[in-house]
C-alpha cells in the first residue's frame, strides 16, 4: 500500500475484470464448463495478458495494475461456533437395520475403523481382574473390543460394529478381538 498510490483490492479486480467483459465467468454459472465451450479461444491473448499481468496495449493504462490482497482484510469478522458433522453413529439393537443386506467382513480388519471416541460417553464395560474378580468400568467406544461386520448393502457409507463390552481386558493392548474370541 506505501509502495503504490494507485492500487486495487483483489475482489474489485475480479468485479472489474468480469464488466469490463471479453472474460468467462466459470464461476457463476450452474453448470461445468464442457470441452466443446473452447473457453481457451474465447479469450484474446492481449485480454489474458492484461487479467493476469495487469498489463494492456491500450496506452491509457501505462502502469500495471497493483492488486493489494491487505486491502481485502476484514479484522472486524465475528467468529461464531460452529459444528463438524463428518459421522452419525446409531446403537441399533438387532441386524433389522440391514434388510437389504451386509456385505459382510468375513475377517478382522487388521486395523480398526474406531480411532476415536466419536465424542460420545463412554461406555460400561466388565472385566476379570488376576484373582478372578469382576470389575465395572467406563471406556471410550474406541477401547472397547470390537469388530467391523460389514457394511449396509444400499448403503455403502454405512458400517455395522459389533461391541462386545464383556470381553474387555484392562491389560489390553488393542480394541481388536483375540483370535480365540473371534473364532467363537
Amino acid at each position: 500500500m506505501a509502495a503504490h498510490t494507485d492500487y486495487s483490492g483483489l475482489k474489485d479486480y475480479l468485479e472489474r475484470v468480469l464488466t469490463e467483459g471479453g472474460f468467462p465467468d466459470v464461476l457463476r454459472v450452474p453448470i461445468i464448463a464442457r470441452r466443446e465451450d473452447h473457453l481457451a479461444r474465447q479469450v484474446s491473448s492481449e485480454r489474458r495478458q492484461q487479467v493476469y499481468c495487469g498489463i494492456s496495449a491500450e496506452p491509457s493504462y501505462a502502469e500495471p495494475v497493483h492488486v493489494c490482497l491487505a486491502t481485502d482484510h476484514h479484522s472486524d469478522t465475528v467468529t461464531e461456533v460452529t459444528f463438524d458433522i463428518d459421522s452419525i453413529v446409531g446403537f441399533a439393537s438387532s441386524l433389522a437395520v440391514a434388510k437389504q443386506g451386509v456385505r459382510w467382513n468375513p475377517t478382522q480388519m487388521a486395523v480398526s475403523d474406531l480411532q476415536s471416541s466419536l465424542h460420545l460417553d463412554p461406555l460400561p464395560v466388565q472385566y476379570l481382574d488376576p484373582q478372578g474378580r469382576s470389575h465395572r468400568a467406563l471406556r471410550a467406544v474406541h477401547e472397547i473390543p470390537h469388530y467391523t461386520f460389514g457394511r449396509l448393502t444400499g448403503f455403502e457409507d454405512i458400517s455395522l460394529i459389533l461391541l462386545f463390552p464383556r470381553l474387555y481386558r484392562k491389560e489390553q493392548q488393542s480394541s481388536r478381538l483375540r483370535d480365540q474370541d473371534f473364532q467363537i
